[in-house]
């Protein structure tokens, strides 16, 4: 019998340090620079800070990314993501969701699976593939022993096979779903030829060395932040192949 859905889940804590201090220092350094940098464009960052970092893999289990929760008033108010190479230590995006590892991911994957009565699902691991697109690994224990894996897209709430998570996120989201706002910019974002995937613009902004654009992500409500100028992921760069009707930004 399948779990019935689990509402809200509060954050959870990780203890462990996932990064030495001097990388933590180098990475944390640039998170703040973004939240100093984008503070009176988004209001509720001013007086924020980042904290409880942990790194996400790819989907070859590859150190990625690593994800700070953005802290206010002793509440977690959204993420950032930093590419995680001490050399290149650059912004790549900001939401206004927590970070799925201060999130009990596991009561949310075991709502979408039927587990035998003696199982449970134990060491989740964070998969980053893309902006916006969030797995997390299970292993499936039994009598203390692992006899399956689980993956669970996060974006829609799933359970799908690893082969799943390089597709363009079920063929991209169409910009009529989302393109009935005021103002909207549709933004195709293009990973190679086969992967892709639309999002509403709602903004951008220009300065010094950096440009960003303001989106709102398909799989909710929330403002996402993504670095314009985002670094190579695995092999491939992150290309915005078309902007369509660009209107004034809010």
């Amino acid at each position: 019998m399948i779990l019935g859905l689990i509402g809200v889940f509060g954050l959870k804590g990780y203890n462990n340090i996932v990064v030495s201090e001097n990388e933590n220092e180098l990475y944390k350094k640039n998170a703040i620079e973004f939240i100093k940098n984008q503070e009176e464009i988004i209001f509720q960052l001013k007086g924020s800070i980042p904290t409880s970092p942990f790194v996400y893999k790819d989907k070859y289990g590859n150190d990625r990314t690593i994800v700070f929760g953005v802290e206010k008033e002793s509440k977690i108010i959204g993420r950032i993501v930093i590419n995680y190479d001490k050399n290149n230590p650059i912004f790549l995006e900001f939401a206004e969701n927590p970070p799925h590892h201060l999130i009990d991911v596991e009561k949310e994957a075991a709502s979408k699976i039927s587990l035998k009565e003696n199982q449970y699902l134990k060491n989740e691991e964070f998969i980053y593939i893309f902006p916006l697109l969030f797995f997390i690994h299970f292993d499936v224990i039994e009598e203390d022993k692992k006899v399956d894996d689980l993956y669970f897209f996060w974006n829609e709430k799933k359970i799908v096979s690893i082969n799943d998570m390089g597709t363009s996120c079920m063929y991209g989201i169409p910009p009529s779903n989302e393109i009935n706002n005021d103002r909207p910019l549709a933004i195709l974002i293009n990973w190679n030829i086969y992967t892709w995937h639309w999002i509403t613009g709602i903004s951008y902004y220009q300065g010094t060395a950096r440009y960003y654009i303001y989106v709102r992500d398909g799989y909710g409500n929330e403002i996402v932040v993504i670095n314009f100028y985002a670094p190579e992921l695995g092999g491939s760069y992150i290309n915005i192949d078309y902007f369509g009707y660009i209107y004034p930004t809010y």
